[in-house]
């Protein structure tokens, strides 16, 4: 029996912002959406899922917090800020960050900004021969995409779609 590994890397921002929320039911590839005009699966690249909702009072409380925390991946505050993405960073350009101190403000703002990373994929089989590779690609945070493997060996080229999300300062969420 033959099996095949999957290795992607995945090099996180370059800058610009969109983020997310975990996967949940609604994102089931096996569930059709009839007005899709592709057939596309609710899974697929294709279809846009929206982001999720902050309101002002909550941005207005995590800065607060994020204020009495360190600006690194141990705080909550800052993981919940950098999930909610373009919403906190529009709450940010409307609002300000009265709550933070310049350096911590800067630090939010330019991490707000990052909205994109590069992904390139291999195919390794059993033996650990590349049977497929995929260069780096610029993959902007948020947008579905269908990705195509331009160098395949003994294989049909496949081709991947998914989703990369950013949920936190070193943390980011795919599916492909």
């Amino acid at each position: 029996m033959r099996t095949w590994t999957l290795i992607a890397i995945l090099l996180l921002f370059a800058s610009t912002g969109s983020v997310p929320r975990p996967p949940g039911p609604a994102d089931d590839p096996d569930v059709l959406i009839p007005s899709d005009p592709q057939g596309c699966a609710a899974g697929c690249a294709a279809i846009p899922i929206s982001d999720p909702d902050l309101t002002r009072d909550e941005f207005e409380d995590l800065l607060v917090r994020l204020a009495r925390e360190p600006l690194n991946e141990m705080s909550p505050a800052l993981e919940t800020l950098l999930f909610y993405g373009p919403r906190a960073a529009r709450l940010l350009a409307i609002h300000g960050a009265a709550a933070l101190d310049s350096a911590g403000a800067r630090f939010l703002e330019k991490e707000l900004a990052r909205q994109e990373i590069w992904v390139a994929m291999r195919l390794v089989d059993e033996k650990g021969t590349v049977r497929a590779r995929m260069a780096p690609t610029r993959i902007p945070l948020g947008e579905r995409r269908h990705l195509r493997v331009e160098e395949a060996t003994d294989l049909q080229p496949p081709e991947f779609s998914g989703t990369v999300r950013r949920v936190g300062l070193n943390h980011i969420w795919t599916r492909w």
